[in-house]
């Protein structure tokens, strides 16, 4: 898998805004209707595209942040020949990690350490230190996503 860097996300703030660039923020959270993801992605400071997904109740944590970054690195894959790179932000990443303790996720983060891993030249991860700063991306997230919710853990809009 590719290396992860600690940076803030304000440090990618010229990276999102060139045309050629994508640049996604993701994050899992408690709703009424359970555990969700939702990600959002940008190019030239503009939101292109976004989505969510309720998960089943008996979703851990770990599941969810790891769903919603196979959501991320699948679409940023999907949209490689649109862009010359991609810089994945995400505050908690720690089911990568955790993955050999829990069969339940050792699959998709195989999967995903593998997609990371072929497109190391396109896809940048970084992991975001939580709560530092203010960005644009952060407002946009919480409007676009509707994320009034409790999060799971501290992530950078939050």
């Amino acid at each position: 898998m590719t290396s992860l860097s600690y940076d803030t996300v304000e440090a990618f703030s010229l990276l999102s805004q060139e045309r050629n660039s994508l640049v996604i923020y993701g994050t899992s959270y408690k709703s009424t209707a359970g555990i969700e993801f939702g990600v959002v992605c940008c190019s030239a400071s503009n939101i292109i595209h976004t989505f969510q997904e309720t998960l089943s109740t008996n979703t851990t944590e770990d599941q969810a942040e790891l769903l919603a970054l196979l959501a991320a690195v699948k679409y940023a894959v999907s949209s490689k020949n649109s862009y010359a790179k991609c810089a994945i932000l995400w505050s908690s990443i720690s089911a990568l990690n955790n993955c050999t303790k829990n069969p339940k996720i050792s699959e998709p983060a195989a999967y995903c350490r593998q997609l990371c891993y072929d497109n190391q030249n396109y896809i940048h991860l970084y992991l975001v230190r939580g709560n530092e700063g203010t960005s644009l991306a952060r407002e946009e997230a919480k409007s676009c996503l509707l994320l009034n919710s409790k999060p799971i853990n501290h992530h950078p809009w939050t």
